[in-house]
């Protein structure tokens, strides 16, 4: 099972210039819905000119929902972190 996220990407001011930044807007079951929601609502543009920062990008992105403890500890094997961590213990 997935569920489908939707984003709100922008630009904050960093020390070193533009950061880029995303913020959980809301789930959704079905990416239908989701892509819908995001093309209904996003609306990117400039807010500071001088600074060069954007807002209103909505993106979608998928996720998988775990059902038992069994597929979530499958799914830690996958994880990066997790090999980099065996591979540097071995």
């Amino acid at each position: 099972m997935k569920i489908y996220m939707v984003f709100h990407v922008f630009d904050m001011d960093g020390a070193d210039g533009a950061v880029s930044a995303e913020k959980l807007i809301g789930v959704f079951d079905t990416k239908e819905a989701a892509k819908k929601f995001a093309a209904d609502n996003s609306d990117e543009h400039l807010y500071d000119e001088y600074a060069d920062l954007h807002c209103g990008r909505l993106v979608v992105e998928e996720r998988p929902v775990f059902s038992s403890a069994a597929e979530a500890s499958a799914a830690c094997g996958r994880m990066w972190w997790k090999r980099a961590k065996k591979e540097a213990e071995s």
